[in-house]
């Protein structure tokens, strides 16, 4: 047997066991709360959860930067000095091989346990409230129609956004095609400041609690950008500083709505359908217009590929009454996807299907796309439009103008320019590239 070495390290496991021990109670207890949605509801969603959330979001808003990402690089460079470290004394015969991976095991165990209890009771149990619907009580707006009154209801909203996100289009730009895909066209503050009274205006339309339209902190861009688009990610929630991140490279037409996302997990959503809807509604809710044309976009996109499974040529006939300019949006982000596509993105999404699905979420990544019975049910408590906003009596007015002005074609009848390209044709079967934390 070999001697002991005089760097070999004592674990210590005892001390430790109390922490592992809560840690592995984390998950369970999340699924034993599940059984309880209305206690969860009250006593953590709109309580204590919702305090922990935000006073960690005011907190970590007063830096410029992002907090998490200087997390993580914490805990590189900490594993990475440690991994060092145990190399040099295991080569210098100091120690032990097996002490060694032992106890860098043993460190990464603690480390995870520790990050593991933090994150379920600083954000992780709204994972068992109560679905959006139920909140709502929307009951009797989900109920399925038959096959042709969908259909006719699915081409109607279709429709009705197509026009949505052309006229917003026109108004933050004043043309039909800028000529090159468009872009925010004020500043990341004056984004996170229209989103963050969006929210008060959502709150107050779908009578939310106060907690939830209080402000959080701003949302932060992450300086490791490039890393975010190989993996095919828009943004990013961090529980453990309650800030919101996204990625700044990604193209224009999506950041508005990625920050909205982000900033409803802020607020407890943790569903991405539910965070994809609030993204969308919050938006609409903006009187920025081009954080609007981001919202009805998204919402469009994801209803026309449920009407294109149904209805193949009604689809096509309405994505080429778009603009030239919003297609043009639509095929860079084709680009933008097509170029980033790798084993790397498809390593994250399985990893993020894997972490959905222990936290119950039905289908995994899929339940991104799920936000479009969403939008359905809301449009029927709505009156039966999609279309929302305390200004939208404003934008209707603008939207007079506009279709009398020279640049406007006849009810966007005219097909012309990218509205024919090919992506246009795939639109209602090609994945979602934002996949979200």
């Amino acid at each position: 047997m070999t001697p002991p070495s005089d760097k070999d390290r004592a674990f210590r496991i005892r001390r430790r066991f109390p922490l592992f021990a809560v840690a592995g109670l984390m998950l369970p207890l999340s699924w034993l709360l599940a059984a309880f949605p209305a206690f969860t509801e009250s006593v953590y969603a709109q309580n204590v959860g919702s305090w922990l959330a935000r006073g960690l979001s005011m907190v970590s808003g007063f830096f410029k930067f992002s907090l998490a990402e200087l997390l993580v690089l914490v805990l590189l460079t900490w594993s990475a000095i440690a991994f060092g470290t145990a190399s040099y004394h295991v080569l210098r015969r100091q120690r032990r091989l097996r002490n060694a991976l032992a106890g860098g095991l043993l460190n990464l165990a603690t480390a995870a346990s520790i990050l593991v209890a933090l994150f379920y009771v600083c954000w992780g149990f709204n994972y068992s409230r109560p679905g959006l619907i139920a909140r709502m009580e929307w009951d009797a707006f989900a109920t399925k129609l038959p096959d042709d009154e969908a259909l006719a209801e699915l081409d109607r909203l279709c429709e009705e956004l197509v026009d949505a996100a052309n006229q917003a289009y026109f108004q933050a730009h004043g043309c039909e095609d800028l000529g090159h895909p468009s872009t925010i066209v004020n500043s990341l503050e004056h984004v996170d400041a229209t989103i963050e009274r969006a929210y008060v205006e959502t709150a107050e339309w779908l009578g939310l609690s106060e907690g939830f339209a209080a402000p959080r902190g701003c949302a932060k861009p992450v300086l490791a950008s490039n890393l975010m688009s190989w993996a095919l990610i828009s943004g990013v929630y961090s529980p453990w500083t309650g800030e919101a991140n996204f990625n700044r490279l990604q193209p224009g037409l999506g950041l508005p709505q990625s920050i909205a996302h982000e900033k409803a997990h802020q607020r407890g959503v943790t569903s991405e359908d539910e965070a994809n809807f609030f993204g969308y509604v919050v938006c609409a809710h903006a009187t920025d217009p081009y954080v609007r044309y981001s919202g009805y976009l998204f919402v469009q996109r994801q209803l026309l590929r449920e009407l294109g499974k149904a209805d193949r040529d009604r689809a096509k006939e309405l994505i080429k009454k778009r603009y030239s300019g919003v297609q043009r949006d639509i095929d860079a982000e084709y680009e933008f996807i097509r170029r980033h596509v790798s084993r790397v993105s498809q390593a994250g999404a399985a990893v993020n299907n894997a972490y959905l699905r222990a936290n119950r979420v039905k289908g995994g990544i899929q339940s991104y796309t799920q936000s479009a019975w969403l939008a359905v049910v809301m449009s029927r408590f709505n009156g039966g439009s999609c279309l929302v906003g305390p200004s939208l009596d404003a934008q209707n007015s603008a939207a007079c103008s506009w279709l009398d002005s020279p640049k406007s074609p006849d009810n966007f009848a005219v097909a012309r320019g990218a509205s024919s390209a090919s992506p246009a044709t795939r639109e209602w079967f090609s994945p979602t590239w934002r996949w979200r934390g």
